[in-house]
């Protein structure tokens, strides 16, 4: 890392999930973070629906909310 380079010049990272270990990084790491458990339940849900025999839903998009968690250098 160069101390001497401008912030602008340095990179900024984005992940999707957020993650335990994410100070530790060199730069910051902003995150989506989502609802880990609800995306589980409704997956465990259509795939129960359609091995029961419930094939008469549609194929669709199902949208599940997220956060933006936008972290900067100190």
């Amino acid at each position: 890392r160069d101390e001497g380079a401008s912030p602008q010049a340095l990179p900024e990272v984005v992940s999707f999930d957020d993650f335990e270990l994410s100070d530790l990084m060199p730069v910051p790491v902003s995150v989506l973070d989502h609802d880990a458990r609800a995306l589980g339940r409704t997956a465990a849900r259509l795939l129960l629906d359609r091995l029961a025999g419930d094939t008469s839903a549609p194929a669709r998009v199902i949208e599940m909310p997220v956060t933006f968690l936008h972290r900067t250098r100190d």
